[in-house]
C-alpha cells in the first residue's frame, strides 16, 4: 500500500497533479523484507472505481518465481505412458539455488547457479526482468510412479509439486511455488459384461463423482497385445460398446479413469466374443450300400451376425459352392446345411465352412475318409443251389464292407458287413454272378475286387478205384474235379450184385 508515508521499499506520493510519484529508495542498497509484494497503479482515480487503468508491479527483493507450471499434459489418454513438463522459472538475483521435486523427493536439485556462468543449465528469457532463467523437468507417468531420469517416486492421486528457489550462499529469501496435477485415487468398480456377439463386447463400470474423473478409458487385450484403448469422456459415461473384436476370442478388459493423468485400473475382467462358426458334423443320410449315390449332409452352425446367403460359401475339394440351404435356429445360431456325394468313390471329401465378418475369413473343415483301397483276395463258394459264401481279406483300415451281386447285367442286391465273409442266399441255380466287394470308412474304396461263380454241373470224378477190401468194407478213391469247380460234397452210392 502507498499511504503517502515511506514503505521499507516503495516511496510514493498521493494526490492529484502531476508531481506524483512512486520510485524504490532502498536502505543501504537493498530492500528490505517487510515490503516485498504486489503494487497496483491506479489512474485516474482509485483502483476500485470501475474503468479505472490498473498497473501492476510484483517488487521483491534477491530472487522470485515468476512461474511454476506444467506443460504439455496429455490431452489423448489412450497413450501410455504419459509424459509431461515441469517448468519453473525465476527472476532478481544472479546467484540461488533452485530445485523441483514430489514429495521428499528431489526430481531436479542446483546449487550455487550463478545466471552470468549459465552453469545450472537453465534457459534464458529475454524480458523486462533481468536474469530470467528458465528450467524444465521432464516426468514419465505410468500411473504407479512418476519418474524422470533415473529417478522414480511412486504416489497415488494427486501429484503436487513444489518449486523451490532461494539466493546463495545465504537464503536470505526463499521463495516457494506448488502446482498440483489431478490424478483420480481409485479405479472405477464393477466392471461387468453387458452384452457380446461375436464382434463386440459391451461392458459397464460403477461411475465415480464429476469431482474424481473427467472421463475413463478402456482397454482390450488378447494374449500380452493391445487390441484397443478407448477414451470415453465425461464422468457419468459408464458404458461402451467395443467394436471391431475377433470371433470365438478372449480379451482381457480394464477401465480407468482420468482427469489431468490416468489413475489406476480396474480388476480385469475375460470375456471371450460369440464364435462364428459353432461347429461343422456331418450325417449319412442314405444308406452307404448306395455307394456313388450315397448322400451326406454337412451342418454348419454359424453366428446370426452375418448374412448366410452372402456371408457364408462352402469348399468342396476346392471348388467353391454357394450357400443356399439355411435355418434359424434360434436368434445367435443360424444352421447351414450342404449335401454332398461320394463321387467318385475312394476319394476322400475335404468340406470347408467358411464365414465372412468384418473383413476376417472364419472357417472350420470337416474331412469325410475313403479307404486307400478295395479288399483283397475276394472268393466266392457255393454252398448250395441258391446260396455262395464270400470272403476276403482287408487291404487299408476300414469302418465295414459294401457287398454288390448282379446277375445278367442286373443287380440284384447290396448288403453290408463288418465281417470279413459274407452268405449270399435265396440265389438263382444255374446263373452267373459277378460279385463286387467294396470297403468303406465314412466313403466307400475307390474300385472293388470281383469273382464270377458259376452255379453249374460239377466234372465227373476220375480215376475211381477200389485200393483195398475187406470181410467188412471197402476203399474207395478216386481224382477230384478241376479247379474251377467248387465241390462241397460227393455222393457214393453201392448196389449188390
Amino acid at each position: 500500500p502507498c499511504d503517502g508515508t515511506n514503505n521499507q521499499n516503495v516511496q510514493c506520493t498521493i494526490g492529484s497533479g502531476a508531481s506524483l510519484s512512486v520510485h524504490i529508495n532502498p536502505t543501504n542498497g537493498f530492500l528490505g523484507a517487510p515490503g516485498d509484494g504486489q503494487y497496483k497503479c491506479c489512474l485516474p482515480t482509485n483502483c476500485s472505481t470501475p474503468g479505472t487503468n490498473i498497473i501492476t508491479a510484483t517488487i521483491f527483493r534477491f530472487v522470485e518465481i515468476e512461474s511454476f507450471t506444467v506443460a504439455d499434459l496429455p490431452s489423448d489418454m489412450t497413450v501410455y505412458p504419459q509424459e509431461y513438463k515441469l517448468n519453473c522459472t525465476k527472476i532478481g538475483y544472479n546467484r540461488y539455488d533452485i530445485s523441483m521435486s514430489i514429495g521428499s523427493t528431489a526430481l531436479a536439485s542446483y546449487t550455487n547457479c550463478f545466471d552470468p556462468d549459465n552453469n545450472c543449465g537453465g534457459t534464458e528469457l529475454s524480458g523486462p526482468v533481468a536474469y530470467t532463467v528458465s528450467y524444465a523437468v521432464n516426468i514419465t507417468w505410468d500411473r504407479m510412479n512418476v519418474s524422470s531420469g533415473s529417478i522414480s517416486q511412486s504416489t497415488t492421486g494427486d501429484q503436487m509439486y513444489q518449486c523451490r528457489v532461494a539466493d546463495h550462499p545465504d537464503s536470505n529469501e526463499i521463495r516457494i511455488r506448488n502446482v498440483t496435477i489431478k490424478v483420480p485415487a481409485t479405479a472405477p468398480s464393477s466392471l461387468t459384461e453387458v452384452n457380446k456377439t461375436a464382434t463386440t463386447i459391451t461392458v459397464s463400470w460403477t461411475a465415480l463423482d464429476s469431482s474424481d474423473a473427467d472421463g475413463y478409458v478402456v482397454n482390450v487385450t488378447s494374449d500380452t497385445d493391445t487390441v484397443q484403448t478407448v477414451q470415453v469422456e465425461g464422468s457419468s459415461n459408464n458404458t461402451i460398446t467395443l467394436n471391431g473384436l475377433r470371433g470365438g476370442t478372449t480379451y482381457s478388459i480394464t477401465v480407468k479413469a482420468y482427469q489431468q493423468l490416468l489413475g489406476p485400473a480396474s480388476s480385469t475382467i475375460s470375456v471371450q466374443t460369440l464364435l462364428v462358426i459353432n461347429s461343422i458334423n456331418w450325417t449319412l443320410v442314405s444308406s452307404i450300400t448306395q455307394l456313388n449315390n450315397t448322400q451326406y449332409r454337412i451342418d454348419c452352425l454359424t453366428t446370426t451376425d452375418i448374412n448366410p446367403s452372402t456371408d457364408v460359401y462352402w469348399l468342396v475339394n476346392g471348388v467353391i459352392k454357394s450357400n443356399s440351404m439355411y435355418t434359424s435356429i434360434d436368434v445367435l445360431t443360424y444352421n447351414n446345411t450342404l449335401l454332398v456325394y461320394p463321387d467318385p468313390l475312394g476319394v476322400s471329401i475335404n468340406v470347408t465352412c467358411i464365414a465372412m465378418i468384418g473383413g476376417t475369413n472364419y472357417c472350420q473343415s470337416v474331412i469325410l475318409h475313403a479307404p486307400s483301397g478295395p479288399p483283397n483276395n475276394v472268393r466266392g463258394f457255393i454252398l448250395n443251389a441258391t446260396s455262395i459264401k464270400v470272403n476276403w481279406t482287408t487291404s487299408s483300415e476300414t469302418n465295414g464292407y459294401v457287398i454288390e451281386y448282379t446277375t445278367g447285367g442286373v443287380t440284384r442286391d447290396v448288403v453290408s458287413t463288418i465281417e470279413e465273409e459274407i452268405a449270399l442266399t435265396d440265389l438263382s441255380p444255374m446263373s452267373t454272378y459277378t460279385i463286387s466287394v467294396y470297403s468303406y470308412i465314412d466313403l466307400p474304396s475307390v474300385n472293388s475286387t470281383v469273382t464270377v461263380l458259376r452255379f453249374d454241373v460239377p466234372s465227373p470224378v476220375t480215376s475211381l478205384s477200389v485200393p483195398n477190401v475187406s470181410t467188412t468194407g471197402i476203399t474207395v478213391k478216386w481224382t477230384i474235379p478241376s479247379s474251377d469247380n467248387y465241390v462241397t460234397y460227393y455222393t457214393i452210392s453201392s448196389y449188390h450184385q
